[in-house]
């Protein structure tokens, strides 16, 4: 008897694994990919296999944590769970707004954060007046109704960052980047287009992978290439944007001649128009990053006609 019951204790604990896989692996599925594509990116099997380690370490221990000791450490049931259930799910409608931000206009999408930010408020205002009064509810209800209004003030005026929406709005601000211009040489989509720019051009070739549903190449473009320390560097390099949004076949063809699996990648080729593989930057890059390659190319060019 014991022995049958520890069998089918194990055979639960099995299934729970199975089921929890199941319900986690979409989640999990995002980051991971991530990893894996910049993995792929340092063709270092030991450094990819640690950080995959890294990363179900990380992973697990929470789980381990909570299952230790979320008995004793976790308040127990009451109101206050039933605010986490509601949050949980104003959780989900924000990143389904944040999704939507690949195809709305940042206006509308400014718009959207702030029908969302109203109606939390809303919901803790009637959760203050009707049952609960709570500082905490008072203070979240106050903070969600001024990013709000804040929100569709900034989208009805042109607003683009949900995360700034006034920030157009500020008269003279020195980080204000909506009306500087990427100095793209054009943009293009096919292996063909590229290898013409690249044989006309007496500059080194920059390019910028790119798709309109990529928020790390709308990131990228506002917070970096229209920075005033990288804005002069492009324009001393022939900066090419390569718009793969269609996903057509010639997109699929340039991705697959350099070994790319989408956006954001920038790839550096020198003036002879060979492509400088310890440059390339495979995912968000920072703005260190992009100035030391732009320095180097143009400083490679300087001394080449000197």
């Amino acid at each position: 008897n014991r022995s049958q019951a520890s069998t089918s204790r194990l055979l639960g604990i099995f299934i729970a694994g199975v089921l929890a896989t199941l319900i986690v692996s979409p989640c999990v599925s995002a980051p991971l990919a991530g990893v894996i594509l910049y993995i792929s990116s340092t063709s270092d099997p030991v450094y990819g296999a640690t950080a995959l380690f890294s990363m179900g370490i990380g992973m697990g221990i929470p789980l381990l944590l909570v299952g230790t000791f979320g008995g004793k450490v976790l308040p127990k049931n009451g109101p206050w769970l039933d605010d986490i259930r509601k949050v949980m799910g104003f959780a989900l409608l924000g990143l389904a707004v944040w999704l939507a931000n690949r195809w709305l206009p940042e206006s509308t999408h400014l718009i959207i954060w702030g029908g969302l930010s109203l109606s939390i408020a809303a919901y803790f205002l009637h959760r203050v007046f009707t049952q609960h009064s709570h500082p905490i509810r008072w203070f979240i209800a106050l903070i969600t109704i001024m990013v709000g209004f804040m929100e569709i003030l900034g989208g009805a005026t042109g607003g683009q960052s949900p995360l700034f929406p006034l920030k157009h709005l500020v008269l003279g601000s020195p980080s204000n980047n909506t009306s500087k211009t990427v100095p793209y040489y054009k943009t293009i989509g096919s292996l063909a287009e590229l290898e013409q720019i690249q044989q006309q051009s007496t500059l080194p070739v920059v390019i910028d992978l790119y798709a309109d549903w990529c928020i790390s190449c709308k990131v990228t473009e506002e917070e970096i290439f229209k920075h005033p320390d990288i804005l002069p560097m492009l324009r001393q390099v022939t900066f090419v944007k390569v718009d793969i949004t269609d996903n057509s076949d010639e997109n699929q063809a340039l991705l697959k001649h350099f070994n790319l699996f989408g956006p954001p990648a920038m790839l550096y080729f020198d003036s002879k128009n060979q492509l400088i593989d310890k440059f390339s930057l495979i995912g968000e890059p920072s703005k260190e990053e992009v100035e030391i390659r732009l320095q180097a190319l143009i400083t490679n060019k300087q001394d080449q006609q000197s």
